[in-house]
């Protein structure tokens, strides 16, 4: 009995030893140089207790007891995990990271996994490789890229919108973007276009940009993208097309506080010009001479060219000069002053360069500043960018300003929390018009003859004329291309704000629980001026688009993880996830106005036109995911996820969707040649759901002008269908991924197939049953391709040496109509 006290009593001192503060140094080297690193982050775990080592990179921390857990973390090493187990020294040897099978990434719902670990094909865009080359639009960064993404750029220079596309296109009638999701939440990558039909005599078109690219790639930590539905499938209806996950900085990677500026400067000029003739001018028959520009000279009324052979003959030309009735000197073209006067031929000669003369050379100038600080437990980060650009064309141009503040914090060892707040300012006094008219720049070039000099455009009022009739070489057809871009501008400001928090709750060693929220919503007022003697508005005109859009976003899942035995491992996560979203849009349109260059709606000449819109969806989901892998050599995925959507019909409004995935590390279960690091075979299947836009279901009445006092409303020219089905894409993926000679030599190769049925689709109809057209569920589209990544490193030494090539084959199908 005595014994047994005295074991007791023994047993009771060592565990009150265990429990008592204790005292830990240290040193912190590269593991492949052996020389010391300072700022590196030493933490023990499930506290805020902590340090940072010094220039030696030594360090020396007080912790809760002899076991206690420490935690080393430093910007480009991998992080690393040591038990004390009652030792007062340690040295640490930290490896550099480098992108090797070991890397982790980013993945569905924020979750990060070890690449290895995954059934089908990601790739990760670093910060580092994000800002090698400052883009104005960060989804241009994905260009080139990654095997089997598609980013093509807009044609209005900076600002305007890129299109991303994701193993091809899946969808007849619906948007074939991928969904982009920062922090875990889905954001609006939406491309808001006016509500134009690009007639010859209403407002062209134009691209204000799309919503991802107002990020400032500074304040992006990485950018990973999940190409087939088995890695989206858990974003539910809207991943059906890929998957773009954005994941901010947060400032845990600073040592103490750091402050960080940087500047670019970026000149640009028209690299290729369409190839023009340079032996004919203006004209018809052979035959031209200029008089008034609408048909009283020799064909100076038309705009093709079948004119003279451009020799240097004496010719009246629009620039050639004449006087006024006072005997002043005017031009050609100044055909209200001139009354008739006399042309004074002068010699009719080519222009080659008259399509680049009216090109500037553009500058962007982009400013970084950010503020950043951590410390055990917590980090925050205040960042600033501001872009300023002027464009190729003439007065159109690009302003931005970004106010970024995100945190990190651990409120104690089992409660943390991140946030994410985002300002982003775009403004513009001219975004320039696109497609085919006479109010896009490239247009007016396509028709315009060879022997005009482009600099004589450039006074484009008639002489005495300002504000009511443009200078120009044909006033039947073609505008002056400088009065396009000075006087029929289209402005616009836009004001957004991006934010996210989550909060991550321990609830037992095995059991945790996250709840995640975030919002994007932004406001956009476009204006549009057109003066007066235009040629699609002689009496000129003025336009207002407003652009409201407001998503929300909240979800929470609860994970429970274990081990069963000493190889597998497995957890399962049960979530949920709430998502509503809001659009408004209103065009106000004076077709006329009264008094030329007085833009305001009260100055209209005609009544005003007014269209207004507003449209909302929600969609709820529940979901679960099951993981399970044993040892380091078999990785299994399941997931289930079930959407309830608002905007499809009652019956078919719930649909379910899953994904099964496969990771297969072949060098773990055979010996293979000591050159291979990693051989692993990827397999993977999955079947995505995908709703359609509000209002596809009832047929409503449309409003339209009044008749006097009475109103007036016709039926839509759709014949909507109230028995709509979900899309529905089913894939099938398989892989291999090979590292060899220390990593220095990495090879993934991707074999997919996608097949996409109930397309939802808009087929034209007799207009004797008064629809022009009818929404139906069909067609089958099946698209198959190939993928593969190589990454070499040559060097690898004090300093590296990274190529890498990407390939990409698809070919989609329509199989069925």
């Amino acid at each position: 009995m005595k014994n047994l006290y005295m074991m007791g009593l023994g047993l009771l001192f060592c565990m009150q030893a265990l429990a008592q503060p204790f005292s830990i140094s240290g040193r912190v080297l590269d593991a492949e140089t052996q020389s010391p690193l300072e700022g590196v982050q030493i933490q023990e775990k499930g506290s805020r207790n902590g340090t940072f080592s010094d220039s030696e990179g030594k360090f020396s921390l007080k912790v809760s007891n002899a076991r206690s857990v420490l935690l080393f973390s430093y910007a480009a090493y991998t992080q690393q995990q040591v038990a004390l187990e009652g030792k007062k020294h340690l040295e640490i040897q930290l490896e550099p990271y480098a992108i090797t099978s070991e890397e982790v990434v980013v993945t569905a719902l924020g979750i990060e996994q070890e690449k290895k670990a995954l059934g089908y094909a990601v790739q990760q865009l670093s910060a580092q490789e994000l800002t090698e080359v400052r883009h104005t639009n960060l989804t241009n960064a994905l260009a080139g890229r990654m095997a089997g993404v598609q980013s093509t750029y807009g044609a209005s220079g900076p600002g305007a919108s890129t299109h991303v596309f994701i193993r091809g296109e899946t969808s007849l009638s619906g948007s074939n973007q991928p969904l982009f999701v920062l922090d875990g939440v889905p954001i609006s990558n939406e491309v808001i276009s006016n509500d134009t039909e690009n007639l010859e005599g209403g407002f062209q078109e134009v691209d204000y940009g799309n919503g991802a690219g107002e990020i400032s790639p500074d304040d992006v930590a990485s950018i990973t993208v999940l190409k087939g539905p088995a890695a989206a499938a858990l974003y539910g209806s809207r991943a059906a097309n890929g998957v773009v996950l954005i994941k901010t900085k947060d400032g845990l990677a600073s040592r103490g506080l750091g402050i960080s500026f940087h500047s670019s400067l970026s000149l640009e000029t028209p690299v290729k010009f369409p190839q023009y003739q340079n032996v004919y001018g203006q004209g018809a028959g052979g035959q031209f001479a200029y008089e008034d520009g609408i048909g009283a000279g020799i064909n100076d009324g038309g705009i093709r060219s079948f004119g003279p052979r451009m020799e240097g003959q004496l010719i009246p030309q629009f620039d050639s000069p004449s006087t006024d009735v006072n005997g002043h000197a005017v031009r050609g073209g100044d055909v209200i002053a001139r009354q008739g006067n006399p042309i004074t031929p002068t010699p009719f000669v080519p222009h080659p360069d008259n399509v680049r003369d009216f090109f500037r050379t553009g500058l962007t100038l982009q400013n970084h500043l950010a503020l950043s600080a951590a410390q055990p437990g917590g980090a925050f980060r205040l960042s600033y960018s501001r872009l300023d650009n002027e464009g190729m064309v003439p007065n159109a141009g690009l302003r931005r300003n970004s106010l970024a503040l995100s945190g990190h914090q651990a409120l104690n060892h089992r409660l943390s929390m991140r946030a994410f707040l985002n300002y982003i300012q775009s403004a513009s006094n001219h975004r320039p018009a696109i497609g085919y008219g006479s109010e896009n720049p490239m247009y007016l070039f396509t028709w315009m003859g060879r022997q005009v000099d482009t600099r004589s455009l450039k006074d484009y009022w008639q002489a005495g004329q300002q504000g009511f009739q443009q200078f120009n070489y044909n006033y039947l057809w073609m505008d002056n291309p400088y009065l396009a871009v000075f006087e029929n501008t289209n402005a616009f400001e836009k004001n957004r704000v991006l934010g996210n928090v989550q909060i991550n709750l321990q609830l037992t060693p095995q059991l945790d629980l996250r709840f995640r929220t975030g919002m994007d919503e932004y406001s956009d007022l476009r204006s549009s001026r057109r003066a007066k003697s235009t040629q699609r508005f002689k009496h000129g005109a003025y336009r207002e688009d407003e652009v409201h859009f407001r998503e929300i976003n909240a979800d929470f899942q609860l994970t429970y993880h274990t081990l069963l035995g000493k190889q597998w491992r497995t957890n399962f996560s049960l979530g949920g996830n709430w998502m509503d979203q809001q659009s408004a849009y209103k065009s106000t349109v004076a077709g006329e106005l009264s008094v030329p260059g007085i833009y305001n709606f009260g100055n209209a000449k005609i009544p005003l036109v007014v269209k207004q819109q507003q449209a909302g969806r929600r969609i709820y989901s529940l979901y679960g995911i099951s993981r399970l892998s044993y040892g380091q050599g078999l990785f299994l995925d399941f997931t289930f996820r079930n959407d309830w959507s608002s905007v499809l019909p009652a019956a078919n409004r719930s649909f379910a969707y899953y994904s099964t995935a496969a990771g297969i590390l072949l060098s773990s279960f055979f010996e293979l040649p000591k050159s291979i690091d990693l051989l692993k075979l990827r397999l993977s299947s999955a079947s995505a759901g995908n709703d359609t836009d509000p209002f596809q279901l009832k047929n409503t009445f449309v409003f339209n002008e009044n008749y006097a006092t009475y109103p007036l409303l016709s039926s839509d020219t759709r014949l909507l269908n109230a028995r709509l089905k979900p899309e529905r894409l089913n894939a099938l993926e398989t892989g291999i991924e090979l590292w060899m000679f220390k990593q220095r030599i990495g090879l993934d190769v991707s074999i997919y197939q996608n097949t996409s049925i109930h397309q939802i689709i808009r087929l034209p109809t007799s207009a004797a049953s008064g629809y022009t057209q009818r929404v139906i569920n069909g067609g089958k589209i099946r698209s198959r391709g190939l993928e593969a990544v190589l990454n070499l490193q040559p060097v690898r030494n004090s300093w590296n040496w990274h190529l890498y090539a990407n390939f990409s084959l698809n070919r989609s199908r329509v199989v069925q109509l």
